[in-house]
């Protein structure tokens, strides 16, 4: 049904993946077999059947998009690099 997500996946991740996919063509210009690729690399090896396999559904597509295109333009873009201040 979706044959760019080919990972063993329930249809209605591989729906929502297509959705993360055209909201990353929309949002930042990417070519949509390159955001395949992108979600391919990052949730492929996810089990998606598991006892946790509805944390992809926790934000919304466009806010994946957004996720996934910064963190491959930096790998550690959510680490916060500022020291914490002193407990004194």
């Amino acid at each position: 049904m979706f044959p760019e997500f080919d990972f063993d996946a329930p249809d209605e991740h591989r729906l929502y993946c297509r959705d993360i996919a055209t909201a990353m063509v929309e949002r930042h210009g990417l070519p949509y077999d390159e955001a395949v690729a992108i979600i391919r690399r990052h949730w492929s090896w996810q089990d998606h059947y598991g006892e946790h396999n509805w944390l992809i559904f926790h934000e919304e597509p466009e806010n994946w998009a957004d996720h996934l295109f910064r963190l491959q333009q930096d790998p550690d873009f959510w680490i916060d690099r500022d020291p914490l201040p002193r407990r004194d």
